[in-house]
């Protein structure tokens, strides 16, 4: 009887330690999804940016191609 107890609270720890790892685990790769969603609409938002600053710089080229 006095070992069983030692024995079984090795067993729980261990079991918590296991539950804890796969949980930190759980979190990191929520954690990555959520960084790797944020990093595509950031790069949509660049993308669309660019789009706009590329064509505002034509249309004042041929602005000043046409007036020169």
């Amino acid at each position: 009887m006095a070992l069983l107890i030692p024995v079984t609270l090795l067993e729980l720890s261990d079991t918590l330690v296991l539950l804890a790892g796969r949980r930190v685990g759980d979190l990191v790769r929520r954690a990555a999804g959520k960084a790797g969603a944020k990093r595509v609409v950031d790069t949509l938002d660049y993308r669309v940016r660019f789009k706009s600053v590329t064509a505002s710089t034509l249309s004042w080229r041929r602005q000043q191609h046409t007036y020169g």
